[in-house]
């Protein structure tokens, strides 16, 4: 809560509100390129990849949720967690492949890696572009 004003204390006054608003200004930016930027991780995913996916479930399942973190006491800007709802037990398979059962290993298929990393890029570059950078 902000003080009382008076003369004597107006410049540290309008400094403490102008350093509020600059500080909630940048919580949102941050807060909306990362869901912007989740959500085109989950229309990239929703595409495809190198796989073949006959029926079509494992690129519908693809989806981001807003996630809080207990344990960072340095932000309180939510995240975004993309994830595969109804398949997510095969996505290390196709991404790393695996071990057969009669030996030999299946082709691996990075399609979440390409999309985490641009994703990445994204959010860096839609901060930057919100905040007028």
């Amino acid at each position: 809560m902000m003080a009382k004003v008076n003369s004597d204390n107006l410049e540290p006054a309008i400094r403490e509100i102008l350093d509020e608003f600059a500080n909630f200004t940048v919580k949102n930016a941050v807060k909306e390129a990362i869901k912007e930027a989740a959500d085109e991780a989950v229309a990239k995913l929703k595409e495809g990849g190198p796989y073949t996916d006959r029926s079509g479930k494992y690129r519908r399942s693809w989806t981001a949720t807003e996630r809080h973190s207990a344990t960072s006491g340095v932000t309180d800007i939510p995240g975004q967690s993309v994830h595969n709802v109804k398949h997510y037990r095969i996505v290390h398979l196709l991404e790393k492949g695996h071990q057969m059962k009669n030996g030999g290993r299946t082709r691996a298929f990075p399609h979440v890696a390409l999309v985490n990393e641009m994703a990445g890029e994204s959010v860096t570059q839609k901060v930057a572009q919100k905040l007028g950078g």
